[in-house]
């Protein structure tokens, strides 16, 4: 975690603000780094920023937006970091984006599991992932009628007296070919939250990412399927937009996922749980899993 860090551009000294659910007693007085549960309301979370003014904020996606949007509504803006570094969640080229105007601050992407703890980065403007520590063993296998991702399998040799070995992470990814070594560029949500088609095809979220991040005018979206196949969009867009943008989206959607798609659209606000639930914007309840 901490080369990771110096990769991104931190150094020690500096101070750091860790948005997390878990919490160190050692490192604070050590290294300047301080602590706020995510559990908190995001007003508590933004005063705290305000007070210590740290170098560097790490926290879930979801509550770093949560901050952003909190900081855009005061006036004047107060200073930002030097650093964010997002973790937990899809990163996507239209979320970071938002972040780094919000913050002023370059963004990273950190992407980590409970089981194995960091698994690899990205630091601030470059395309591709770099595995976090040479113990670990990348695999990755394809997805039925999906070649644009494959899921991830890790194994991790470091745990000599309990090594994880082909650790099934459930993630997609999407590695880039034209790179040296074909390195992952990108986290493409979970194998759980594919499409499921009628005909028992799959689709994978990061289809439905690249076609949303698309409509001119959209700030947030959530899509959910449901047991029986039908889906519910809903739209949250930039005011005199909407009643297009669902035309666009629903047209690419159906492009997608076939002209008899069920798809249920709505605007309106998209309400992210502050208390430390991940966000997951493409949601699959149609009970498939490879």
């Amino acid at each position: 975690f901490l080369r990771a860090l110096l990769a991104c551009g931190y150094r020690p000294g500096q101070r750091c603000l860790l948005l997390t659910s878990r919490r160190s007693a050692k490192w604070p007085t050590v290294a300047r780094w301080s602590y706020a549960s995510i559990g908190e309301d995001t007003a508590t979370l933004a005063s705290r920023l305000d007070v210590l003014q740290p170098d560097v904020l790490y926290g879930p996606l979801s509550t770093l937006e949560l901050l952003d949007v909190q900081r855009t509504q005061r006036t004047p803006r107060p200073a930002g970091p030097r650093l964010v570094i997002s973790t937990a969640e899809q990163l996507t080229r239209q979320r970071r984006a938002t972040l780094e105007r919000g913050f002023g601050a370059p963004v990273a992407d950190f992407y980590g599991l409970s089981e194995l703890g960091l698994v690899a980065y990205r630091t601030p403007g470059n395309p591709r992932f770099t595995p976090a520590r040479s113990s670990l063993i990348l695999e990755f296998f394809p997805i039925a009628g999906e070649p644009s991702v494959e899921r991830l399998v890790v194994t991790d040799l470091a745990e000599r007296t309990s090594p994880w070995i082909r650790y099934d992470t459930g993630d997609l990814v999407r590695r880039d070919p034209q790179l040296a070594g074909r390195p992952i560029v990108e986290l493409a949500g979970r194998s759980m939250d594919c499409i499921v088609l009628p005909d028992g095809g799959l689709v994978s979220p990061y289809r439905i990412d690249v076609l949303l991040e698309q409509v001119p005018g959209l700030r947030a979206f959530e899509v959910l399927q449901h047991a029986d196949l039908t889906l519910d969009v809903t739209l949250d867009m930039a005011p005199d937009t909407g009643e297009q943008a669902c035309s666009t989206v629903r047209r690419g959607l159906e492009s997608i996922l076939g002209a008899t798609a069920a798809i249920r659209m709505q605007t309106g606000t998209i309400h992210r749980d502050s208390a430390g639930t991940k966000f997951r914007p493409i949601r699959s309840l149609a009970g498939s899993t490879t």
